[in-house]
């Protein structure tokens, strides 16, 4: 983009620029150990033995809430299976199956 921008710099009024796709990735650094879980799961009054139907639920709501806005935008949203897919050239050729 910036080359094209500077080749014909004479005609540009001016540039647009947003994110084309999103990725998240991180560590709830509480949780990732067992005092961090235990102290969460006290303070949420959730037993150890409802952990994995409370993680499900949690995940559900993240996955929604993520996802909303595209929907409501009409974008994609694609799982992708593996992480050594290649994101780049996925976004480049969508396929008819993106959305």
């Amino acid at each position: 983009m910036e080359e094209f921008v500077a080749k014909h710099a004479e005609h540009v009024i001016g540039t647009l620029s947003g994110f084309d796709r999103l990725v998240f990735r991180g560590t709830l650094r509480l949780l990732a150990h067992r005092g961090g879980l235990m102290t969460y799961l006290s303070r949420v009054h959730v037993l150890l033995k409802d952990f994995g139907t409370h993680a499900q639920g949690l995940t559900e709501q993240l996955k929604e809430a993520s996802t909303a806005l595209a929907r409501r935008m009409a974008r994609p949203v694609r799982y992708l299976a593996s992480a050594a897919a290649n994101k780049e050239e996925i976004a480049r050729n969508p396929g008819p199956s993106a959305r």
